[in-house]
């Protein structure tokens, strides 16, 4: 099984394939996301699929690595689980019609 700071990348039931890939996946690369999601963050609260679009939209202009979107997510929740972000309460619509809440930095993290 694949772990990164005790992050499993595959799951102990999948492929030889999946547990290579899970391997090779760059450490610099995953923590330089989750930077580049608390720079965003700081600068304003977002819902996931905003987070996803803004970090589209700047990602050349920051020189953040480029990342599909799931991967964001991932990071996200990641970073929700360990205390960096929590939701703010505000809930807005998705795209897909469903309700989104907004995501912001936590005091431990901005004090």
């Amino acid at each position: 099984m694949s772990t990164t700071q005790g992050t499993r990348r595959a799951h102990r039931g999948d492929p030889t394939p999946s547990h290579l890939a899970a391997d090779a996946v760059n450490e610099s690369a995953t923590a330089r996301l989750k930077v580049a999601l608390e720079d965003l963050l700081r600068e304003q609260s977002a819902a996931p699929f905003e987070v996803q679009q803004l970090y589209g939209l700047i990602r050349d202009v920051r020189g953040w690595p480029a990342v599909q979107p799931h991967s964001v997510n991932r990071r996200l929740s990641e970073m929700k689980r360990d205390g960096i972000i929590a939701g703010t309460g505000e809930l807005i619509q998705s795209p897909d019609g469903r309700p989104a809440e907004r995501l912001a930095l936590t005091e431990a993290v901005t004090a």
